[in-house]
């Protein structure tokens, strides 16, 4: 009902379980398709649902971060949109820890800012001047003061990187991505070849209530 009621073409999920469920909704939903790896631990597998006329040109997991930083090898969806080629990237990043990067292998925050620098590293290397969209469950803040921030490598290059959602992290906490908390955890990060149409006045960003 809820998808039913957005005017939206696509929509990223994680922690998706169930394949036999996940495919029930996909099935009630009229104009949609959808795909879920099959690859994570305890099966919380990312998703994509997107609409009928949308023009798929990959849909895969993305071989090269299969990491140990990265428990859910990132999903990239690449779409032909308007004459132009769209990377979507989903990611589901390590949670907890205790707010410090301890520079051992399993720190939980170590493993999210290495897992930031590795797909920073891969769309510097194999998706310059594309227009790209990173985007999840990140499970962490984005206003940690540099020293705890394991989004450094992205918010420090902003002449290519943009978080968007930076105004609801910075806002109040009723637009937390994680309510209950509250924290906001889950963000969507554009290259700057999206800037310009991001700065258009119909654009914006906002938290589902």
């Amino acid at each position: 009902e809820l998808i039913d009621s957005m005017n939206v073409d696509i929509i990223a999920l994680q922690e998706i379980e169930s394949e036999i469920d996940f495919n029930k909704l996909v099935n009630k939903l009229d104009g949609w398709k959808g795909y879920r790896a099959n690859s994570a631990y305890y099966n919380i597998d990312l998703a994509y649902l997107y609409k009928l006329n949308i023009t798929i040109n990959n849909l895969s997991e993305i071989e090269e971060l299969d990491n140990y930083n990265l428990p859910r090898t990132p999903l990239l969806l690449e779409i032909f949109w308007e004459g132009e080629n769209i990377y979507i990237i989903n990611n589901h990043f390590k949670a907890k820890g205790d707010g410090i990067i301890n520079n051992v292998e399993n720190d939980e925050e170590y493993r999210r800012q290495q897992a930031s620098i590795l797909i920073k590293n891969y769309i510097d290397s194999n998706l310059d001047n594309e227009n790209v969209i990173l985007l999840g469950d990140l499970n962490d803040e984005l206003i940690d003061p540099d020293g705890k921030n394991v989004f450094k490598s992205f918010i420090e290059d902003p002449e290519n990187y943009k978080f968007v959602d930076m105004c609801i992290a910075l806002g109040s906490s009723a637009n937390s991505s994680y309510p209950s908390y509250p924290s906001h955890i889950d963000h969507i990060l554009i290259t700057n070849e999206f800037y310009d149409e991001f700065e258009n006045p119909g654009s914006s960003i906002q938290t589902i209530h």
